[in-house]
């Protein structure tokens, strides 16, 4: 008997393996992997990217490890290094085709549609920043003018365009160092968001996973003047002062505020952490009409 009910399990079992609801239950996992292993990714590339930029540009480290905002800036990231993948598989594929070709051919074939993709890239990358938040451009013209985007889609399409050559079979064998392919991988990872983070974050709009500062007005707790007064250019009859706010936690905001010690130019801005507790509330820049 009892041999019996484990056939009838097993029975069970097989038919809910060949069924086509345990098809749509592996797809589903499949999926929630994928999305468990993207999130993973984004933030730590997120991770790297902010802190790179905060350290290099302004000296500051926010190690602070829950924060939404590294998914969503790592999530940009690996948004363009898609992209710039793309235009390299597609020059890879190209250069497949071409083998027959002279030396000469194939390679002013790569340069010339590398050049046209490399472009495009900078190009939709820039029209999407219009699109979202043009507040960090006195103009259209300013805009379109010479853009970080541009030397990093090269940066990212020449190491994508490496990495796919030299990690086919034929080449890979002849490499005298044997590294393996995860290896490879995270080094260009680690490159290109360090890379990203020296240049392209900082003009990225914040509503771009970008680090863009914003301006906002900060309004004051009167009670706490005095301290306040020790970071901002605040007084008792004036509470409130616009800044340019570059990065937040759950603690502080990051500013660039007019330094204050400077005898040469009112233009010249610092970095300042100042904490939430001081604050009485925000203005932020858009304003939106009443529902």
């Amino acid at each position: 008997m009892p041999n019996k009910s484990k056939s009838q399990q097993d029975e069970i079992g097989k038919n809910f393996a060949d069924s086509p609801l345990a098809d749509y239950a592996n797809k589903v996992s499949g999926i929630g992997n994928t999305f468990i292993s993207l999130s993973g990714l984004s933030y730590a590339s997120g991770f790297i990217i902010i802190n790179i930029y905060l350290a290099n540009k302004y000296g500051i480290y926010s190690f602070e490890i829950l924060n939404a905002r590294y998914i969503y800036s790592g999530a940009s990231f690996l948004m363009m290094c898609l992209v710039a993948y793309l235009g390299a598989l597609y020059l890879a594929n190209r250069a497949e085709k071409n083998k027959s070709k002279s030396w000469f051919a194939r390679n002013s074939d790569f340069v010339i549609w590398f050049g046209i993709i490399n472009g495009l890239n900078a190009v939709i990358i820039q029209g999407l920043i219009l699109i979202a938040d043009s507040s960090g451009f006195k103009s259209i013209k300013d805009a379109l003018s010479f853009f970080p985007i541009f030397p990093w889609f090269t940066f990212a399409m020449v190491f994508f365009s490496l990495q796919i050559y030299f990690l086919k079979k034929e080449y890979l064998d002849k490499m005298p160092i044997k590294l393996p392919f995860p290896s490879i991988v995270l080094t260009n990872f680690i490159i290109l968001a360090a890379l990203y983070g020296m240049s392209v974050y900082s003009f990225l709009p914040s509503s771009l996973g970008g680090g863009l500062p914003t301006p906002i007005t900060l309004v004051i707790d009167k009670s706490k003047i005095e301290i306040a007064q020790q970071l901002l250019p605040v007084s008792q009859q004036s509470l409130s002062v616009t800044v340019y706010l570059i990065e937040q936690n759950e603690g502080s905001f990051y500013i660039l505020v007019s330094d204050q010690k400077s005898v040469t130019s009112d233009s010249v801005l610092r970095a300042v952490q100042i904490n939430k507790s001081l604050i009485a509330g925000v203005i932020y820049p858009h304003s939106t009409a009443p529902p």
